[in-house]
């Protein structure tokens, strides 16, 4: 049984849990992390050093850091075709994850943050201002699309999760995706996916 550590409206967690819909795994998931706590006792700790979500434990072995755990149970069920096989297409998608993380993501998260623990309103004009400058990223994400309706091709794979979960937020926040319609385009795509209803939750981090 998998055993997944974290809370629901987490943005690393509904990564996973994004994915686990998309294989049909079951697990069973603990709350854990901001108004849940328990990141820092002794027993999570020996789980995961950084007391952060998510942390899972499957079959013996302990695992965290979301886009890790994407690629390995992609890895896992390959009959699932959530990696390309082709190499240049798998490459893509290595570079949406690492791009997301460090990128697009990175330029909305601490907006996202204000917003979401009360610290300012949606509208303030420094929340504005940290939109608009996030946004500039989204050229990064238009070249990675090129004319592929995803991010790996012609198929969604992990690549395209995370790159979801971080334009739901920038959308939750008010954002607006009409000055980069190859986005627009594959956010319509993606969003018609039973697991983007289910598990798009913008409350916390």
């Amino acid at each position: 049984m998998i055993v997944l550590h974290g809370r629901n409206d987490s943005t690393n967690v509904q990564k996973v849990l994004w994915l686990f819909d998309e294989l049909g795994l079951e697990y069973e998931r603990i709350d854990r992390g901001a108004s849940f706590g328990g990141l820092d006792t002794p027993e999570y700790k020996a789980l995961n050093p950084n007391s952060r979500v998510p942390t899972i434990e499957h079959d013996g072995l302990v695992m965290w850091e979301s886009h890790a755990i994407l690629r390995h149970y992609a890895r896992l069920h390959p009959k699932a075709g959530m990696l390309p096989s082709d190499p240049a297409d798998m490459l893509r998608v290595d570079m949406a994850l690492d791009w997301n993380h460090l990128v697009l993501w990175a330029g909305f998260r601490l907006a996202y943050l204000k917003l979401a623990t009360g610290q300012a309103e949606k509208g303030d004009p420094a929340v504005t201002a940290e939109l608009e400058a996030g946004a500039r990223n989204f050229a990064g994400f238009e070249w990675l699309l090129g004319d592929r309706p995803h991010v790996g091709g012609a198929a969604f794979s992990i690549g395209d999760i995370p790159l979801a979960v971080s334009v739901h937020r920038y959308l939750w926040m008010g954002g607006s995706l009409e000055n980069w319609p190859k986005v627009q385009a594959w956010h319509e795509r993606v969003s018609a996916r039973p697991a983007y209803a289910a598990r798009m939750i913008a409350r916390a981090s």
